[in-house]
């Protein structure tokens, strides 16, 4: 009981031993790129939502797949309750769905350990049928982070040539978002271009007013 005690203390005072390298982070505040790299990740939201849940479509459905496919060539030992393959009794490395997770995964990020691959002929085509879904899948989401990322990188370049031109320094002043000057400039002349039109209405209004008295100033004239 003594033992138990202290092995669970040691694994505290290692956790919170590690749990000193989040003060790196607090560094990366006064980071203008680590702000840069932070600032173009929450702009990419959109992008990295769609990639996780065509990640998590995509592990469900080949790791279900993949183990229905290696019983094949497998049977299932009473004694030591584990899928092993006819071949050479070798034991699976597909014991279920779950156990699946782990090559699927592999296989989607394209890392491709080869630790644990299919041996059964319909599990090596699921292999390939996740292997091109997984580029297919991955390549779109990752184009509209790409995309996100050099408007923020054009952004903050202009930002620091505003502050370059206007102030001479960059440390003078507070980082001046470009973004939101822009929104504001476009709701700015979304009004004015609004009230343009209103203002054009209630002369065409008054011009049809005085039309028929212009028409009558000309009669008495001529």
């Amino acid at each position: 009981m003594g033992k138990s005690n202290k092995t669970a203390y040691l694994v505290i005072v290692r956790i919170l031993e590690l749990l000193q390298i989040v003060r790196v982070l607090k560094l990366a505040k006064h980071s203008s790129m680590f702000q840069f790299l932070i600032k173009s990740l929450s702009h990419s939201s959109h992008g990295l939502s769609i990639m996780a849940l065509l990640i998590s479509m995509e592990l469900v459905i080949f790791s279900s797949a993949v183990f229905f496919c290696e019983q094949a060539v497998s049977f299932f030992d009473n004694q030591q309750n584990l899928w092993k393959y006819k071949s050479d009794n070798a034991t699976s490395p597909f014991q279920s769905i779950p156990h699946s997770f782990w090559w699927c995964f592999v296989t989607i990020t394209t890392v491709g350990y080869g630790d644990n691959i299919p041996r059964s002929l319909p599990g090596r085509v699921i292999a390939c049928f996740s292997m091109f879904c997984a580029v297919v899948s991955i390549a779109f989401p990752i184009t509209i982070i790409g995309t996100k990322f050099l408007e923020v990188y054009h952004q903050y370049f202009e930002e620091l040539a505003y502050r370059r031109h206007y102030h001479g320094s960059i440390d003078e002043i507070p980082v001046v978002d470009i973004g939101k000057l822009r929104r504001r400039m476009k709701k700015q002349v979304a009004i004015l271009n609004g009230k343009l039109r209103e203002t054009k209405h209630v002369v065409h209004k008054v011009s049809g007013l005085l039309d028929p008295h212009k028409k009558r100033v000309k009669g008495l004239i001529s």
